[in-house]
């Protein structure tokens, strides 16, 4: 693998390139010259991959916790620990792409040799095994992933550089990306239904006192009228505030329940944009990933400017959820 200790020549060279030019043009300031020289020298930092895959890991347990607490308050409650039982294999799941990014970032930033840095990412492939559930929730995609993962560490071992290794592992990960990016997809359905159960609860905790709220603002409306017929006499004004102090009782039950609605709403919506961040995140991730491998093989900082953008989105969106 081409890494910045492989090209020496290209930083010395530029360095007396433009010392000739310092000789008859004024000097250049020393940040510019620090500049120059690391233009040169591309040094892959895999940090940022690493941070934006724990923030798309925390997407997928609040998605769940979520979706959870959604059942929990709809018409099917006794469901809810059930799912949130299945949905922590999914984070597991996660886990083991966070574990994956932080191993890759440390071998990329401790790098010595082609053989050693390749033997270590063969041996964190290996280890995802071990992290991935194999039995329960998972079922057959993780059987299926662990076979994966079985040919993976083969394929991966036999990688002459890093760049290849990184290439090799990527099937792989692109795999649990996508059992995890079906499984929002669906949770997002689970979601809207959950939080549908909930604003129809309300809807039917409203309802026994809806046709009491209706007949107290006709009543209202009928008694303003004679009370204006009657030259507003205190019979009229009597019986008129009388009716106006209940319906201001219903009105307050009434904006107490359409505020419950409201919440409900801004509650599912900021749910469901986690859920579509999350979903384009896996995408995002996957990627991400292979731009990785083609950075490594062209020795340039790899690209995670998309990545880095998406965590935010999704990290914006789960502190919503946490907030409401």
């Amino acid at each position: 693998m081409a890494m910045c200790a492989f090209r020496p020549r290209a930083g010395i060279e530029l360095i007396a390139h433009t010392d000739l030019r310092l000789r008859t043009q004024k000097a250049l300031p020393v940040w510019l010259l620090l500049a120059l020289l690391l233009s040169a020298c591309a040094v892959p930092n895999v940090r940022p991959f690493a941070d934006a895959t724990a923030t798309y890991r925390d997407a997928i347990a609040t998605a769940g916790a979520t979706v959870a607490d959604a059942m929990r308050r709809g018409s099917e409650p006794e469901k809810a620990p059930e799912a949130a039982k299945l949905w922590s294999a999914r984070i597991k799941a996660a886990d083991a792409l966070v574990y994956y990014a932080g191993a890759l970032s440390n071998i990329v930033a401790a790098y010595h040799s082609a053989g050693d840095s390749v033997q270590r990412l063969s041996d964190t492939v290996g280890e995802l095994a071990a992290l991935v559930p194999a039995t329960g929730a998972m079922g057959k995609e993780a059987v299926a992933i662990g076979a994966v993962i079985g040919r993976t560490v083969l394929e991966v071992k036999a990688a002459h550089d890093l760049a290849r290794a990184v290439e090799k592992a990527h099937p792989a990960l692109a795999q649990i990306a996508e059992i995890l990016k079906k499984d929002l997809i669906d949770l997002k359905v689970l979601c809207g239904n959950a939080y549908a159960d909930i604003d129809q609860n309300l809807i039917n905790e409203w309802r026994p006192h809806k046709g009491h709220y209706e007949k107290l603002v006709e009543a209202v409306e009928k008694s303003r009228s004679d009370a204006a017929t009657s030259a507003f006499d205190a019979p009229s004004i009597g019986r008129l505030k009388e009716l106006e102090a209940l319906l201001a009782a219903r009105e307050a039950e009434f904006r107490r329940h359409r505020e419950a609605r409201a919440a409900v709403a801004v509650q599912q919506a900021a749910a469901e944009e986690m859920l579509d961040q999350a979903v384009l995140g896996t995408d995002d991730w996957v990627k991400t990933h292979a731009e990785i491998g083609e950075a490594l093989r062209a020795n340039r900082l790899p690209n995670v400017a998309l990545l880095m953008s998406r965590a935010q989105e999704i990290k914006n969106a789960v502190d919503r959820i946490r907030k409401r």
